[in-house]
């Protein structure tokens, strides 16, 4: 499943990444680039989903509501 996510999260940074360093002479747009480049990385999206998935488990087990986030 990481595969898969890698492949998914190259899509979208590689494209970033030579945007990002197109703006290597302005720093606030490159570390903006470079942020979203960071906010596609795999372990990002896996961790997200991961998070989501623990949280809607035990809330659903143990009926927590949603404010509680």
């Amino acid at each position: 499943m990481f595969e898969l996510y890698n492949q998914i999260a190259s899509l979208f940074s590689r494209p970033l990444q030579q945007l990002a360093y197109g703006w290597e002479h302005l720093p606030i747009l490159f570390a903006f680039f470079l942020g979203l480049v960071g906010a596609v990385a795999p372990c990002q999206l896996t961790g997200n989903i991961s998070a989501i998935t623990i949280y809607g488990n035990r809330s659903l087990t143990y009926k927590v509501p949603w404010l509680h986030v």
